[in-house]
């Protein structure tokens, strides 16, 4: 998955972040100014457990978040709690 986002955006610096309580997101990409997308690596949109999303839309309130799941044909939002994301 690193590499297919390296090679998709290859100007951009990747990051991984994890708060003091050990939540994760899997990687975190500058999108603009103020704006992070938030990218989530999963087998299956089923398995996204939204917490520590959330806990990073806490301190970066601004961005697109994105969930990578293999078999995904086409992109489709999706609401888990109150947060929206394109699987």
């Amino acid at each position: 998955m690193l590499d297919e986002l390296l090679a998709a955006v290859p100007r951009s610096v990747i990051h991984y972040w994890r708060d003091g309580a050990g939540h994760d997101v899997d990687f975190a990409i500058t999108a603009g100014r103020d704006s992070v997308a938030a990218i989530e690596a999963k087998l299956a949109p089923e398995g996204l457990r939204v917490r520590a999303l959330s806990r990073f839309r806490a301190a970066y309130p601004d961005g697109p978040n994105l969930l990578c799941a293999p078999f995904v044909e086409e992109p489709f939002p999706r609401r888990v709690g109150s947060q929206v994301i394109t699987v």
